[in-house]
């Protein structure tokens, strides 16, 4: 399992478990055609998300 530990590394899954000591405020952001989302910022030492069940694209469900 590949450890991201740098500044603008991205996690993506269909389900993210984030272990963490301190969140702040979640804000409503806008995601795309018209979706809207929440994103939160965790603070921990040190702050880990773990892919619970991972990300498929439409095209690849053949």
């Amino acid at each position: 399992m590949t450890v991201l530990m740098e500044a603008g590394d991205k996690v993506r899954g269909e389900r993210i478990i984030c272990l963490y000591r301190k969140e702040r405020d979640a804000r409503l952001m806008h995601l795309t055609g018209g979706h809207k989302g929440m994103m939160r910022v965790i603070e921990g030492l040190p702050a880990e998300a773990i892919i619970d069940k991972v990300w498929r694209l439409k095209a690849q469900q053949t």
